[in-house]
Order: structure tokens, then C-alpha cells, then sequence
């Protein structure tokens, strides 16, 4: 059975359920949205800084403007793209670490729920009736005094049993809308990281190069300027964006479909003992 390490280590705070339903930590999402606001931010400027230069091509004719057209390429649009998605980023991260801290809220209160049931179930196996079954007695009376004890006896574990059982069921169901929710958060961020710019700084060179250009630049340089294209910076890529978290260390421990509570389902504890009888003569 695969445990997803980050479940497991966290599953000590949990020692009654034997796992967590809702890993993660608020605080850690909410710094994460606001890195990515913070980035949708400088490329919204950035859009903004371009589009102001790409208004002033009304002045431009002939070479002039085909040149300035194929040194911008697409960045408007991978600009725009890029706000865009880093703000749903943003916005995805914000509603999850809420979503998180009540989650969280919800877990540490089954997890109090299964400590008091699990001690209700050891108190109910332990109820001194069951000492009464396989023994023999004089008359039937003390017979069907004894075997009304141990069929309470029996009716309080299974009562205990089914509590503890309702409360992991509940647990198992936290864990699995944290999954859904988690995964979906990780799916929102993957796209945006697929936008962001791998080179730190990358954005600012570009606007850099842009400034410096003007109708009268010479188009005939012997190193002309390479024209931004959105393929250069997302088909070639070795490494993720530095600047931002991975998806799986935000939505943490999204993505652990695989693992499973360690925790025995059904009755713990010994099986009921056989009903008294009684003896002959």
C-alpha cells in the first residue's frame, strides 16, 4: 500500500483516526497567493508599459512598422495570458487555504470524536458481563439474568463499534474532498507556471529592449533583435519558474489518491464470548 510520505508524517497528530484527512497548511497556501498576485501584478504593469508603446505605431510606416511588428511578436498576448492566468493563480490559492483551515478545523474535531469513541469501545469490551458466558448455573433464572447481561454487553460494543466506524467514514470523506479540491487547486497552477517566464527578470529585459526602439533605429544591424515569441519561453524549458512554489508543495499533499487510513475498520477488540448455560440436574 503506497502512504503519501507528507499524509504520513502528519498522521501523528492524528493518532485516533490513524491519518490525516486534510494535510496542508494555511498559512504556507496564503503566502502563495500572494506571491502569485504579486507577479499577476508586475506582468499586468508590463502589458501596460507595452501596449503604451505598441499606441504610438500610428506615426510609423513601411519598414518602420514592420520591424517594430516583428520585434514584439506575441508578447502582448503572452502578457496578457500570463496576468491572466497568475491572477486565477492567485484567486484559486486564496479560496483553498480558507477552504484548508476549515478542513483542517473539521479534521482535529473527528479526530477528538474517534479518541472518545475508541475509549467508549474499550470501556464496553471490557464491561465485566462477558466473564458470565461459558458458565453454568443452578437455575434458570440466573440463566436469563446472565444472558440479558451479556446481550446488553454485546449491544453496547456494537453501538461503540458503529460510532467509531460512522466517524472514520466521515474522516475518509474529508480526505476525499480535500483530494478533489486539492487537485483541482494543483491543475489551476500547473497552467500558470506554464505561462510564467522561466528567467527571472526575463519581462523587464524584454520591455528593456523595447524602450531603446524607435522608428529611426537602423534595420539593417548586423545582429538584428531576435522577436519575442511565447514557443521560446514555454517548449524549451529545463527548469520551473524559481520564483514561485511548486504546485504540490501549495495545495500540499494534493495529490495522494493512493493512500488509504491505516486505521482496521469493522469491530476491534476480542469477539463476543458464547452465551451462558445451565447446568443440568
Amino acid at each position: 500500500m503506497f502512504v503519501n510520505p507528507d499524509v504520513a508524517a502528519e498522521a501523528t497528530g492524528f493518532p485516533a483516526l490513524g491519518f490525516n484527512p486534510a494535510p496542508g497548511e494555511p498559512p504556507a497556501v496564503g503566502a502563495g497567493a500572494r506571491q502569485y498576485s504579486g507577479i499577476a501584478e508586475k506582468l499586468h504593469h508590463a502589458h501596460e508599459a507595452i501596449q503604451s508603446i505598441i499606441t504610438q505605431r500610428g506615426m510609423w510606416e513601411g519598414e518602420a512598422s514592420e520591424a517594430f511588428t516583428r520585434r514584439v511578436g506575441d508578447l502582448p498576448e503572452y502578457l496578457d495570458a500570463a496576468t491572466g492566468s497568475m491572477n486565477k493563480a492567485a484567486e484559486a490559492l486564496t479560496q483553498w487555504a480558507g477552504t484548508l483551515a476549515e478542513m483542517r478545523r473539521a479534521a482535529e474535531e473527528l479526530e477528538r470524536q474517534a479518541k472518545k469513541a475508541k475509549e467508549e469501545l474499550e470501556a464496553a469490551e471490557a464491561n465485566p458481563a462477558f466473564e458470565l458466558a461459558n458458565q453454568w448455573f443452578d437455575n434458570a433464572q440466573a440463566l436469563q439474568s446472565a444472558q440479558t447481561a451479556l446481550g446488553n454487553a454485546a449491544t453496547q460494543v456494537d453501538s461503540a463499534a458503529n460510532r467509531l466506524a460512522e466517524i472514520m467514514d466521515a474522516a475518509e470523506r474529508l480526505q476525499a474532498q480535500h483530494r478533489d479540491i486539492a487537485e483541482q487547486v494543483a491543475a489551476t497552477l500547473d497552467e500558470a507556471r506554464q505561462l510564467a517566464p522561466d528567467e527571472p527578470g526575463l519581462v523587464g529585459k524584454m520591455l528593456d529592449g523595447l524602450s531603446g526602439w524607435s522608428p529611426t533605429t537602423p534595420t539593417s544591424r548586423s545582429t538584428p533583435p531576435k522577436p519575442f515569441s511565447r514557443r521560446s519561453t514555454t517548449s524549451s524549458r529545463t527548469t520551473p519558474m524559481s520564483s514561485v512554489r511548486s504546485p504540490d508543495s501549495l495545495v500540499m499533499s494534493a495529490r495522494c489518491s493512493d493512500s488509504q487510513p491505516s486505521s482496521s475498520r469493522g469491530r476491534p477488540g476480542k469477539p463476543l464470548a458464547p452465551p451462558a448455560q445451565c447446568s443440568e440436574g
